[in-house]
Parts: structure tokens; sequence; C-alpha cells
């Protein structure tokens, strides 16, 4: 039983006074209120909010090969590369070596478990070393086959940025001049956006640079060539793209009513087939208008949305009773996607608030149970307390996988109090607001455990109000890419749920304290 619903004896009533002094001493309101306004430094004139992420290796070592930039290089040379998963390293020692004219084979372990989740990610790499004349190991050719690669982009299964890969690849890995070479090129300009980019992504930009030098394109080339020169940053790096859409739903999660600028940006970027996009321009795809939904119900607007939100939903569910994914969602629309538990767990929570019947939610309610055995884990972000808090949150926090997945959370806590992105790991702000939100709903605030977690979480705000720091969000998979709002907003997160909860306690109580003033009537 939750600790919630303890026998109201002296002991309990003295915790409790003991705890709120703390949190007056802490001064947590304080804490939060400046949290939420530290949102507005990041609110464009649109009323997004969001902000460019830290930079990569990934990003500028293949940008600054499209368009060459000596700034560029001397970041590189002292930038660290990427340690959490081996094709991720790899990857940046390969592409840092291609920056700065180095000679590196590229070799990858086509059974090496990222890559081959990712082979993508290697087809990539592929194209890179083709066109830095680099070369490339006998096992990881079969990374090379354009026979392939031009099979896969004459089909309607991929991303849109994928497609453009995929001409990309097919131009370098042959200078022929056939029938492939020149559906591959029409790809490239067709697509190409009217600011040069292909879907604002600075990889996928440049390599189709470096595709279209390759075959004489310049005039198409040059464009694109101009789009990315525009968007190096000072100190010589280029940026993995925008989430602005993703990132306003986040924070209108926190800030509920409390920016009426950031409702009304949210509103608006929502797409003609009723969905949400990450970003603004972008085709739009489950996880972020599951989280839009949940946005925006807590902020009390769905009624003034454009669409249905949930008949897009209902659409992209998938539809197949003799297959393994009947009933789940996809990320994206593309056919060669999984299904991701965080995604499907925000499209489920949006389906319920949307008011669907259980049983349209039920095949993905039993899935998510399923990958509890294994530990559920999120596409999209590193750390437990994130994809714990969303699935409990489908599944309903009374659920019993949801129960035993706080009670093995809780015992990840750090001697600090807070909570890591891996085991053993350091306290990071974004995995301890996400906990804080999920172990208030097993806790009473005055427990030890989240007290000690607050601590921990006030300890890492800034003078300002910001919480910075990894969000380690996997962007394109398994790179880790850090957004300072998505940061932000985890931690504020926790922390406005934390004052929620005492809020409705106090209110409680109140109520309690009222009706037992109040005089009984023995005349019935």
């Amino acid at each position: 039983m939750s600790p919630e619903f303890r026998e109201r004896s002296p002991q309990v009533l003295r915790e409790k006074s003991e705890f709120l002094d703390t949190l007056h001493h802490m001064d947590v309101r304080s804490a939060l209120a400046s949290a939420r306004v530290a949102f507005e430094r990041y609110q464009d004139s649109n009323g997004l909010i969001a902000a460019s992420p830290e930079a990569r290796i990934l990003e500028t070592a293949i940008c600054s090969l499209a368009v060459p930039r000596t700034h560029a290089v001397q970041w590189l040379l002292d930038a660290k590369s990427q340690m959490h998963d081996p094709l991720a390293f790899a990857s940046d020692e390969f592409l840092r070596a291609c920056a700065y004219g180095g000679e590196r084979t590229l070799d990858l372990d086509p059974k090496m478990p990222s890559v081959e989740q990712y082979s993508n990610r290697a087809l990539l790499l592929c194209a890179v070393a083709r066109a830095c004349g680099q070369k490339i190991s006998d096992r990881t050719l079969v990374f090379a086959d354009r026979e392939k690669v031009v099979r896969r982009l004459k089909t309607d299964h991929e991303k849109p940025w994928t497609r453009v890969e995929l001409a990309s690849a097919a131009l370098l890995f042959s200078a022929v001049r056939d029938e492939a070479t020149a559906f591959a090129l029409d790809v490239l300009v067709t697509t190409q956006g009217r600011d040069g980019s292909y879907f604002a992504n600075p990889i996928t930009t440049a390599l189709a640079v470096l595709a279209l030098v390759a075959h004489e394109r310049e005039d198409v080339a040059a464009a694109s060539r101009a789009y990315l020169a525009d968007k190096q940053c000072p100190d010589g790096t280029w940026r993995f793209c925008m989430t602005e859409v993703w990132d306003t739903a986040l924070a209108v999660r926190v800030l509920a009513r409390d920016n009426p600028d950031a409702i009304a940006a949210l509103l608006d970027a929502q797409n003609e087939d009723g969905g949400f996009p990450f970003a603004r321009g972008a085709p739009s795809d489950t996880d972020t208008t599951g989280m839009a939904w949940i946005a925006l119900a807590r902020a009390g607007v769905l009624d003034r949305l454009k669409h249905s939100e949930a008949h897009y939903l209902r659409r992209k569910q998938i539809q197949d009773p003799n297959g393994p994914d009947d009933g789940l969602w996809l990320t994206w629309t593309s056919k060669s996607d999984r299904p991701a538990q965080d995604a499907v767990a925000h499209a489920m929570t949006a389906m319920r608030i949307a008011g669907e019947p259980p049983s349209s939610k039920a095949n993905a309610a039993a899935w998510l149970e399923r990958h509890r055995e294994a530990g559920w884990r999120a596409a999209w972000y590193a750390g437990a307390p994130y994809v714990y808090h969303e699935i409990a949150l489908a599944l309903g926090f009374d659920h019993a996988v949801s129960i035993a997945a706080a009670a093995d959370l809780l015992q990840t806590q750090n001697s600090d109090g807070g909570f890591a992105l891996t085991p053993g790991g350091p306290s990071t702000p974004a995995s301890t607001g996400m906990a804080i939100a999920l172990l208030l709903r097993y806790h009473s605030p005055e427990d030890q455990v989240l007290h000690r977690a607050l601590e921990a979480l006030l300890s890492m705000q800034s003078p300002d109000g910001h919480f910075s720091g990894p969000s380690a969000m996997f962007g394109p998979r398994p790179f880790l890419s850090d957004y300072p709002v998505q940061t932000h907003a985890f931690a504020t997160f926790g922390l406005s749920e934390l004052v929620r909860r005492i809020d409705r306690s106090a209110s409680h109580e109140r109520r309690s304290a009222r009706q037992r003033r109040q005089p009984r009537d023995f005349s019935k």
C-alpha cells in the first residue's frame, strides 16, 4: 500500500510538518517559478520553445567534407567521440579522420548488434568513405551493395530523408551513368527544399552535396552548399535538426496554461492529417502526436485543435490480426520502421485521453507488458526514468508491472539521491526529474526517497533557473544528442509534479479539517 494511505498517526503528521518546513527552507516553489521562467528564454517570436542541440562529431565532420572549413577541422581535433555504443564510437573516429584528411579504413563488423540494428548508419559511412577515397574492409562491403540500395530506393517503404541518403549512396557507390544513376539524381533534384536543404537535416544535406558533386551536378549542389554554409555555427560546428514542435510539447506539458503563446504555437503546428511533426514542415509522427495530445490535455485546450488527433492515431494503428505488431504504432509512416516502446506508450495515453475504448489499446498494453520482462527501453532516449514513467502512464500507475518497474527504479537511486542515465553513472537533472514524477505515484512527498531526490535535483539547478546536462536523445540512432530544452523540461516536470502533489495533499487536509469541524446533527 502506498505511504499516501498510511494511518494519520502523530508520527506521520510530525513527519509531514518537518518535511513541509524543509520544503520552505529549500524554497521549492521559487525554484519551480524560476525554472518556468527559464523556458521563456528559449521561446521564439512564434511562441515555439526550442534550442539547437549540442555539437557532435557526426554532423560537423560530414558537413565539413561538403563545405570545407578550417575552423571546423580544428574543433574536430579536440572533440571527444561518443563512447556509449561501438558503432557510434567507430563512426566518430572514422569521420574525424576523413575530415582532416587522414587515411583510415572503414571496418565494421556486420554481426555487431548496433550495426545489425542500424545498418543505415553503416551504409552512410560507406558512402562517405567512397566520397573521400577511403578504403572499406571486405566484411564492411556488404553495406555498399549498390543494387540493393537502388532496390530500396525504388520502394515506398522508406522515410523521405532516408530516400535521399539512399539516392546519395547509390551515386557514390558507382560513377557509371546508367538508369539507376538517372533515377537517383532525379530523387535529389526533385526532393531538394527551397532553402537548398533536404528536410533541414545537415547530415542528409551534406551527403547529397557529396553525391551531386561526384556526378558533376554543381548546379544543384550549390544551393545545398550555401544552406550548410549559412548553418555553420561560430565555433565551426554544425548541429543536428531542430525539434521545435517536440520541444514545445514537452514545455507545455510542464507549463500547462502558464504560457498561452506556447500553447497557441503548438496548436498551430498540427498538420492537415491531424498529426504533429517533430519540427515545422516535417511529416507527422506518432511520438510527437501523442506527446502533443498529452500536453494540450494538461493545458485544457483539446477543444481548440484544428483536426482530431485521435483520428490520426486510429488511422496509423497497425491492423494486422495475424501479425506480431497488430494494434501497435510505428513512429514514422515508413514500412521499414519498427514499433518503439515510448512512442507506443504515448499513442496509448493519447487514445485514452480521447476516450477510446480499452479494447483499442489491449494489444499494445499486452505488448508493453511482455517487454517489461526484458526491461523497458525507450527508442528515443537513454535512461530508465523517462521510459518507465511514460509506459506506466500508458498502462496505469496502479498496474502491477508499473508498480514493479517503479520498485526496480528505486533500487538505482544514487548515493546523492539523484538518478543516472545509465546504472552507476552520475546523477543527471533529466533522469532525476522523471524519476521523481514516477515515484510520486507510489510514495508520499515526505518520504526520504523523494526528499533525497529533490535535494539532488535542486542542487543541479543553476542560479538563473536552468537545468542543464545530458538529455541523451537518440538521433539518428544510435548517436546521442543533447537538447537543452528537453533536459530542462524533464527536470522541471519532476519539480512541477512534486509541487502539484503537495498542493493536492494540502487541499485534501483542509477539506478533511473543515469536515471534522462541522457540528454533527444528532437529531437524524
